[in-house]
């Protein structure tokens, strides 16, 4: 049977596709003091990509960690767009990949410095996710200080 197979396989063209989902966060910088809706806020900029991804909705997020890579919790009654399902300081967007390869050269992410929940250390590190097949990419971390 599997010979049979691999005839039919090779007169009709027939073959296996190799799923190459990737994502690549190739810089992150952060920029202080920048009003957005109102608020005054750290802009996280990223520059990424994702291959293979057309039509798929990806997680593009940044996370907030202490100087001892420490989980920040988001401080109680922070909006939902600032804090992960299992409560980490975090803020993201949802996106659909229209094309094969898909390029941001500047994609911004906004929270508010109210949001944080001391004055001190932090560090933010940012991931590309994807609900399937998780964890698709993740920056190195920037360090910055809040002052309150």
């Amino acid at each position: 049977m599997k010979k049979l197979f691999l005839i039919f396989a090779a007169v009709f063209g027939l073959h296996t596709i190799s799923s190459a989902q990737s994502a690549d966060i190739s810089d992150i910088w952060l920029e202080h003091n920048v009003m957005y809706s109102g608020f005054n806020c750290i802009a996280i900029h990223l520059e990424c990509s994702v291959e293979d991804m057309q039509g798929k909705t990806v997680n593009i997020a940044a996370y907030f960690f202490d100087d001892d890579d420490n989980a920040i919790k988001a401080p109680y009654g922070a909006p939902a767009q600032f804090r992960s399902s299992n409560g980490q300081l975090s803020v993201g967007v949802n996106v659909r990949v229209a094309y094969e390869s898909a390029y941001w050269e500047d994609c911004v992410l906004y929270i508010p410095y109210g949001t944080f929940p001391y004055s001190g250390s932090y560090q933010c590190a940012a991931q590309i996710s994807h609900s399937m097949y998780g964890t698709l990419a993740v920056s190195s971390s920037e360090y910055f200080e809040v002052y309150k």
